[in-house]
């Protein structure tokens, strides 16, 4: 019986040694063997009688005759032989199918082509995927996860055979803040009555504050927000000097800029890169996101591109308070094709809007065959799409507006012969780009240079306070300007629409 145990045990036990992996795991074990193998010594130490002890030792073995002994019980090289086949057959039928698992596990993980991201498309259920940066073998690589750390602030450190970035470590020790926490009401009142009596703002660390459900019930909204959507919870103004502020502005910046002051100035606009949404919501009044006239933001001076929404709402009470108090306002006239070739502004808008709407591969492959199937509708003929395409593609038909040469590409001119606000914001422009610069929610529109063209009404959004309610009046070209057709119904006030850089969008 006691052969029959040992042997059990033993498989049982190798079968369980060989399934754990931390050499720490395989010493406790191994100790937890050694107990199970003497359990039976240590209940007999424990509960025989001392009686039945000292007869037991003092019992003497019972001779074996000679004739019934085996020889190979006593033979050495016998028993390393059978401990020797022992373990060859542990080997290859537990150790070697172990090792192969965990090769095969690490090889999933760590092998073939790592640089990459990707995501499901929710319309469409196919998968997506963009290269991404190279592994630098640093264990953190996001500022976004230091300031998780530094809220956490866990236990870690560098130890042998695992290489932990410094700033990772030392993030868990810092008392700087790259997170913004949001507090609720009572922190909020605690701040309040603390600034009140010392004149101070207190910050307190996350484990001192109060949970709030409304504030974990916004944040749970915001993980699965838009930029738009984010943009309607920030306020119109400048963020304040804070830890988190400087160190985003340095990290979307290159270390030019740690506040708002210069982010607009030269010789880089930070404001007007579509890149730099962070800028423009940490930033929207140096962006000039609630600006009437010429934000330094450009094409992106809206809460789709980061500015704050609040900054929309500013902007048309700013435009009340001077038509109120009797300041200037922006007259309800068009820019002229002069003026407009002349406008760095423009031409910096232009170039931007023409930037956003070639982020999209399937945006420019829309051009291509859009000018096939229908150019001939817009002033295209079928053998010039090309060059039309191109001047898209290239920006070349930007440039050449501003040199005076109002054409699709050489060759091709406006079908109407128009210029300046007019040709901008023509349907035939309109159809053809697949985006009406006179549309107000995604962008910061043309209406404040071309209110004429795009048929601004009083009370419209972004339209000057001095246009006048002319929805039942009959169109008119504005002076000097060619006559024109009115324009389709979709490119009126309405509902705001997606721009083609975000999904496909074709009239």
């Amino acid at each position: 019986p006691r052969f029959l145990i040992a042997a059990v045990l033993g498989y049982t036990g190798a079968k369980f040694l060989i399934a754990t992996l931390d050499p720490s795991d395989i010493l406790l074990n191994a100790i937890a063997l050694a107990f199970v193998l003497d359990i039976d010594e240590l209940i007999y130490n424990i509960l025989a009688p001392q009686r039945c002890k000292s007869v037991l030792e003092q019992t003497e073995a019972l001779p074996m005759p000679e004739s019934r002994r085996l020889w190979w019980m006593n033979s050495t090289m016998l028993k390393i032989s059978v401990i020797t086949v022992l373990l060859l057959i542990a080997y290859f039928h537990g150790v070697e199918g172990v090792h192969a698992r965990m090769s095969q596990a690490k090889d999933i993980l760590c092998s073939g082509e790592l640089d990459f991201v990707y995501t499901i498309n929710p319309a469409t259920g196919i998968v997506q995927a963009a290269k991404s940066e190279p592994d630098t073998g640093v264990l953190l690589r996001e500022d976004d996860q230091l300031a998780v750390l530094e809220l956490a602030k866990p236990s870690i450190a560098r130890v042998d055979g695992w290489n932990v970035s410094w700033r990772a470590v030392n993030a868990t020790k810092s008392d700087a803040r790259l997170a913004r926490v949001a507090i609720g009401l009572i922190d909020l009142t605690s701040h309040l009555t603390t600034y009140q009596a010392t004149g101070k703002i207190e910050y307190k660390q996350l484990q001192d504050l109060h949970a709030d459900t409304t504030v974990l019930s916004e944040l749970s909204g915001l993980s699965k927000s838009t930029v738009g959507d984010a943009a309607e919870h920030e306020v119109c103004r400048d963020s304040p000097k804070s830890s988190w502020a400087e160190h985003r502005l340095l990290k979307v910046t290159a270390g030019h800029h740690e506040n708002c002051t210069h982010v607009a100035s030269w010789p880089y606009n930070w404001c007007g890169m579509m890149n730099k949404t962070s800028i423009r919501s940490l930033c929207p009044i140096s962006c000039g996101c609630h600006d009437e006239w010429e934000p330094a933001a450009g094409f992106y001076a809206s809460s789709s591109f980061g500015c704050s929404a609040a900054c929309e709402k500013s902007l048309r009470a700013s435009m009340e308070a001077q038509k109120t108090l009797g300041g200037r306002s922006l007259k309800c006239e068009d820019m002229s094709a002069a003026a407009f070739q002349k406008s760095k502004w423009l031409h910096q808008y232009l170039n931007q809007a023409f930037d956003a709407l070639l982020s999209n591969v399937n945006t420019i492959m829309g051009f291509r065959t859009l000018l096939k199937k229908s150019g001939n509708q817009f002033g295209v003929p079928l053998n010039k799409t090309d060059d039309v395409f191109w001047g898209i593609v290239t920006q070349k038909l930007v440039e050449d507006t501003f040199r005076g040469q109002w054409r699709f590409a050489p060759g091709v001119p406006h079908p109407r012969g128009l210029t300046g606000c007019d040709f901008w914001t023509s349907w035939e422009v309109t159809v053809m780009l697949g985006v009406d610069l006179c549309l107000v929610g995604h962008f910061r529109s043309l209406r404040s240079h071309c209110p004429v063209a795009c048929f601004c009404n009083k009370g419209m959004q972004e339209c000057p306070l001095t246009c006048a309610d002319t929805s039942s009046a009959s169109t008119s070209s504005p002076a000097g300007g060619s006559a024109r057709q009115p324009r389709p119904p979709w490119t009126r006030e309405g509902p705001r629409r997606s721009p083609p850089w975000g999904s496909e969008y074709w009239r």
